[in-house]
């Protein structure tokens, strides 16, 4: 995350350089490449993991404390299910997608 932000202040840093030298931006410098649709495809199935898995962890974490911390709201294991079922939304529309594809 942290060089995301770096690799984009260098590229806004080049971009105003090249405004100041009165340079022409070439098109690569503030376009961004197109995914295939199999690469659209693969990324829900990517965010349709994490999803799941942080979902999953959640809810075994949240049901550790429920059981090792006495006032510890139970309810809260319940939040788990959110992340949950995005994820399994995002895996949804893999599999969509995916099976249009074909």
């Amino acid at each position: 995350m942290v060089t995301g932000v770096m690799i984009q202040r260098f590229r806004t840093q080049e971009r105003l350089r090249a405004i100041e030298k009165g340079l022409p931006l070439p098109p690569e410098l503030y376009s961004r490449p197109r995914l295939s649709p199999a690469e659209q495809t693969a990324n829900f199935r990517v965010a349709g993991i994490i999803c799941v898995a942080v979902g999953l962890g959640l809810l075994v974490l949240f049901a550790g404390l429920a059981e090792s911390v006495p006032k510890f709201p139970k309810g809260v294991t319940g939040a788990s299910a959110i992340p949950f079922f995005i994820g399994v939304g995002f895996l949804l529309e893999y599999r969509i997608r995916r099976s249009a594809a074909q």
